[in-house]
């Protein structure tokens, strides 16, 4: 899951069966996988506690942010989702509260649905863009490298994005 091979070619995450997965972040966890970024984890937060997504390495993070950066800031969402780095190998999608509130878990599960509606309706367009920019055999000793550091390597992956 965590292989650069892995990252390049996978059109779609691992297939869960979506009872498995909290409901609060279910459908952003599917439409992440058909987009082709691979998670590992989830938690919706039950209500008491941050929603989080775990990303599968720095690589599919670092996609995420590359891809959703415009439509985050575009899209109405209840809390502000950011990518948190948590040591050199968690990167972890995690939503931020813009007030003192409770967590409500229905406004997480608003949200999940926003970004998931994005992500599924451009999901092939992302898996295809993702393997044309990154399916060069020789990038992934770079790529392997900056992983160490996760702000370089977002930096590394939009130039080979904007070209």
């Amino acid at each position: 899951m965590r292989s650069w091979k892995t990252f390049v070619k996978r059109r779609h995450g691992y297939k869960l069966d979506t009872l498995t997965l909290d409901a609060g972040v279910a459908y952003l966890v599917k439409m992440l996988s058909k987009a082709g970024i691979l998670t590992e984890m989830s938690c919706d937060g039950h209500g008491r506690n941050a929603p989080k997504i775990w990303f599968a390495g720095a690589w599919n993070a670092a996609w995420f942010e590359i891809v959703s950066c415009k439509v985050l800031g575009e899209l109405k969402l209840h809390y502000r989702w950011v990518v948190e780095e948590k040591g050199t190998s968690e990167h972890i999608l995690t939503a931020k509260r813009t007030s003192p509130e409770r967590w409500n878990l229905k406004l997480v599960q608003e949200d999940a649905m926003r970004i998931g509606t994005y992500l599924d309706m451009h999901a092939e367009e992302l898996s295809n863009y993702k393997r044309k920019c990154f399916k060069h055999r020789s990038m992934k000793e770079q790529a392997v490298l900056l992983s160490r550091d996760y702000e370089v390597l977002k930096m590394w992956m939009k130039e080979k994005v904007t070209g």
